[in-house]
């Protein structure tokens, strides 16, 4: 399934998350190793450790170390797999995290404050907002807790009534971080939806301002816009990417009071909304505007004034064969002046109006350019 701009902007955050979990990761298997290495030289000092140095840099620093350098490695191939998604990223580096912890705390699980690296483990996860992965990890964490516990290498703990008493504490430690987790969780997904609500409550309220009603085409704030490199309608974006020379076209409806007055106000905006309709077929090879009123004017996304002039003759072609609520066959016909696009648009609506104007002053359906560049 292709992914949306939606889907790729909300990624960008989860990126950094993932970004920020891969260093904690790595920022804990270092810190543990200096700490391990301060102890050594401290304890040594002190003449206190008893296993010996050999068995010391063994459990002490080999082991754990080299665990944790495992997970590292591990961690840091899948964040920069182009195979995986931010989810499975999430996943992958929540649980090395976890991993982590666990070796750390089997290590040193005669100390109580080991339950706080899980609790960091599970506290992360917040940055993805996913409720399940954090019921993962919170899972994870305790189990992991009770199995360095049991089976601590630093000593058997089980029976110390004081050690079970840290176990139990650590395992309030930990709900409670789960729990408060899973609150910030909640909230962000209520803000965040609050947010997208209002987005796209915005973003309807803007494209409708932007709208014209009766013909369904973009009305002049909307062709300010696009002038200013504000529109990001896709023929604008079209516009912007391929950096057409293009050529700007304003028309009105032949003798449209006229009709009007014959056949009345609300057939007439049939016939506006049947330019509309005729007009949205053209895209993408031309933007259409409700200039106002009877007039409406196009950026056309063509280089080639011969060829722009054969597509407006077939454009009205299909004016001519509109027929009425009552089926009666009524051309319209519509004449229209063009100038080349230059970006500006006071320079391309006064010269266009002066090509129009000309165009009127001769037979109707007239096309004509304000430097002549393709022959009648």
């Amino acid at each position: 399934m292709k992914k949306t701009n939606k889907d790729n902007a909300y990624n960008v955050p989860l990126n950094k998350a993932a970004e920020i979990h891969m260093l904690t990761l790595f920022c804990t298997g270092a810190v543990t190793f200096v700490l391990e290495v301060l102890f050594f030289f401290l304890l040594s000092s002190q003449g206190v450790i008893e296993i010996g140095t050999q068995k010391y840099f063994i459990k002490y620093l080999l082991l754990p170390t080299g665990c944790n350098t495992l997970l590292i490695v591990s961690g840091y191939i899948i964040y920069h797999s182009k195979k995986a998604d931010v989810r499975l990223k999430s996943y992958a580096l929540s649980i090395c995290l976890v991993l982590s912890s666990f070796v750390i705390a089997l290590v040193h699980g005669v100390f109580s404050a080991t339950c706080l690296i899980f609790a960091m483990a599970i506290m992360i996860t917040v940055f993805y907002g996913e409720k399940i992965l954090t019921t993962v990890i919170f899972l994870l964490a305790v189990i992991g807790r009770v199995i360095s516990v049991r089976f601590c290498i630093d000593k058997n703990v089980v029976t110390d009534d004081t050690s079970i008493a840290n176990l139990l504490l650590s395992f309030v430690i930990l709900f409670g971080m789960y729990v408060l987790s899973l609150f910030i969780i909640r909230l962000e997904n209520e803000k965040r939806e609050m947010v997208t609500e209002s987005m796209h409550a915005w973003n309807e309220m803007r494209q409708t301002s932007r709208t014209d009603v009766l013909t369904g085409l973009h009305n002049r704030q909307a062709l300010e816009d696009f002038f200013d490199g504000k529109f990001d309608g896709k023929d604008g974006q079209y516009y912007r990417e391929c950096k057409l020379p293009g050529f700007f076209a304003l028309w009105d409806i032949d003798d449209f009071k006229r009709f009007n007055d014959i056949y009345g106000h609300l057939q007439g905006d049939d016939v506006l909304r049947y330019i509309g309709a005729a007009c949205r077929a053209w895209s993408p090879w031309m933007e259409c505007f409700r200039y106002g009123g009877d007039e409406f004017c196009a950026v056309i996304f063509d280089s080639d004034a011969g060829h722009i002039k054969a597509q407006l003759r077939d454009f009205q072609q299909q004016l001519a064969g509109y027929r009425n609520r009552d089926g009666k066959s009524i051309p319209i016909s519509v004449s229209i002046g063009l100038t080349r696009f230059t970006g500006k648009m006071e320079t391309a609506i006064a010269e266009s109006d002066k090509a129009l104007y000309r165009a009127k002053k001769g037979k109707k359906g007239n096309i004509v350019f304000f430097k002549e560049e393709a022959k009648n």
